[in-house]
């Protein structure tokens, strides 16, 4: 998985919305529960 790497042009489409709401839900569950 590239985690560490930035994102890519053709990465932004399918991994944006992934990670985003992925990288979202960690840190905001974290602090909601």
């Amino acid at each position: 998985m590239d985690t560490l790497d930035p994102p890519v042009d053709d990465s932004i489409e399918g991994v944006s919305a992934d990670t985003t709401l992925a990288f979202t839900a960690i840190p905001l569950g974290n602090v909601n529960y």
